[in-house]
């Protein structure tokens, strides 16, 4: 048995001060906690089917927005390039000059195709 998402929608109401909480706990921000709270009530509409009937929905509901902010997180990671250093960081601490290899390896990026080059 599948559960509607007007059964769902009618629930809903019960959880929202809550899942805005956590939602602010997570991002610091209101904004933020506003739009994570919309998304999981979107999502947990678009996907009513997949709730167990007899399960708790709150459960469910703060699954779902823990979810939608550890992409969210993820995203900006991938965005600001987490994880990669710019060239001018691998430069010799000692004398301020940067090692051979990069200057080669910038030289070959360099001629590659506009796209290839905006993708590294």
């Amino acid at each position: 048995m599948t559960i509607s998402g007007d059964a769902i929608r009618d629930e809903l109401g019960h959880y929202l001060s809550r899942l805005w909480r956590y939602a602010l706990v997570l991002s610091h921000r209101r904004d933020v906690a506003d739009d994570l709270v919309q998304a999981t009530c979107v999502r947990a509409l678009e996907r009513a089917a997949q709730f167990t009937p007899g399960s708790h929905l709150d459960r469910w509901l703060f699954s779902i927005l823990h979810s939608i902010w550890l992409n969210e997180v993820r995203a900006q990671h991938r965005r600001q390039g987490q994880g990669c250093m710019a060239a001018e960081e691998l430069g010799d601490a000692d004398n301020g000059e940067q090692p051979v290899w990069l200057n080669e390896v910038m030289r070959r990026v360099s001629r590659l195709p506009a796209a290839q080059r905006n993708a590294l």
